[in-house]
């Protein structure tokens, strides 16, 4: 029986003909073959964390959360290897036993993840690639329900897969390169925007994790419940957090400041479904002008200028969809309020970075066009050919995908 399906913050959803939640490969291989049969598309959904439509589809909803738990941990290759339905939550705990941690994860840590590398999550730091980056391997149910290995032995297949929204089939196992287990040491500080531009350069190049939501009123700060300094007037400010490696001999302090403890503990934060967010990548190297040039975009639209403005950082990665395809990226984030009429907004912030070369997040809300991603993805058509080939009658696209990717 058919049920509508919602994103977490309300601003997707759909309606399939069906919700299957395999637990198995076995079973994704039957679902696979049966949506086939019955001519439906397929989409995979994960815990529903993207803002944009990659989910929705009219045919069959394959729910992920079953087929969950780690199946290897190897000390020695510093890898794991996880069924797709894991959350990234889930993974911090085991890793650290035998003394491995993730290379790198976003701010929210409930994403399972076949969809955090399916999207390109990150987190925030110049010498971090994005998740997708550490996947290694994986076992991949393509539109006939037969299974393609993927490993460096095929690297243009694993290229494309690291982030593939999904479009290339069905993950039902991942392999991750991991780091030996660290902790980190964070610092909050306060900016105006003098302060911001002098430290901008130290900030992204000496830090671990760099961070920083510019305010443009005092009340954005309420987005995400931060405590600020009493007397601190916020307007025109920025939360600037920094994370640096520390030894792991020093002891955990989770609740002053400043945090010190293991990454998955420091470096995850809660965030509210109160927001509809659209994040761009731009080269690194222009990025400071690409903030100053979003900045007057809120001074043209002051009645959106309520949320604040996210930057981060990346390294640059080999992935065929990657928003950091071969440059390191400025990371920009700009969010509306759910239930405002906020595409002009949003369009005009495209239209500004598509000036610097900004390419999508994927789980984000984004406005490209087929042209537009041809022109930022020098390996768009090499991705589209490999798409193709794994799935040519579109099985796993959705109205939103199939103009972009078709």
């Amino acid at each position: 029986m058919s049920r509508t399906w919602t994103n977490w913050v309300g601003n997707q959803s759909c309606t399939p003909a069906e919700i299957v939640s395999p637990d198995s490969e076995a079973g994704v291989q039957s679902a696979v073959r049966a949506a086939a049969t019955a001519g439906r598309h397929m989409r995979a959904v994960a815990t529903g964390h993207s803002f944009s439509p990659v989910c929705a589809t009219d045919g069959t909803l394959l729910a992920m959360a079953d087929l969950s738990g780690i199946t290897r941990i190897d000390e020695d290759a510093q890898t794991v290897t996880v069924r797709p339905g894991t959350t990234i939550a889930e993974l911090g705990d085991p890793l650290w036993a035998h003394g491995l941690a993730l290379r790198n994860q976003g701010d929210i840590d409930s994403q399972q993840i076949a969809g955090a590398v399916s999207t390109a999550t990150h987190g925030s730091g110049i010498r971090l690639q994005n998740m997708s980056a550490s996947v290694r391997a994986a076992r991949l149910v393509t539109a006939d329900g037969s299974v393609v290995l993927i490993d460096e032995n095929t690297p243009d297949l694993l290229f494309a897969a690291q982030v593939s929204v999904g479009m290339l089939g069905v993950f039902t196992e991942l392999t991750l390169a991991l780091r030996p287990a660290y902790q980190l040491r964070e610092h909050l500080q306060y900016w105006n925007l003098d302060e911001l531009a002098r430290g901008w350069a130290d900030g992204f190049e000496r830090s671990h994790h760099f961070t920083f939501h510019y305010f443009p009123t005092a009340g954005a700060n309420d987005l995400f419940d931060f405590e600020a300094p009493d007397g601190l007037d916020l307007a025109r400010m920025s939360r600037v957090t920094t994370c640096d490696v520390i030894s792991l001999d020093e002891p955990e302090q989770l609740h002053s400041d400043p945090r010190v403890g293991r990454p998955y503990r420091v470096y995850p934060q809660y965030c509210a479904p109160n927001f509809h967010e659209l994040e761009y990548m731009v080269d690194f190297a222009a990025g400071q002008d690409a903030f100053g040039e979003v900045l007057e975009v809120f001074d043209r639209y002051p009645e959106f200028a309520t949320y604040p403005i996210e930057v981060r950082s990346t390294a640059a990665d080999s992935a065929f969809l990657s928003p950091n395809h071969e440059r390191r990226s400025l990371v920009i984030s700009v969010s509306g309020e759910p239930g405002t009429a906020y595409q002009p907004f949003l369009q005009a912030v495209h239209d500004v970075l598509l000036g610097y070369q900004a390419r999508p997040h994927w789980g984000k809300l984004h406005l490209f066009d087929r042209a537009q991603l041809e022109h930022v993805l020098p390996r768009h058509g090499d991705f589209v050919a490999l798409r193709r080939q794994l799935d040519p009658n579109g099985m796993f696209l959705n109205d939103p995908l199939r103009p972009l990717f078709s």
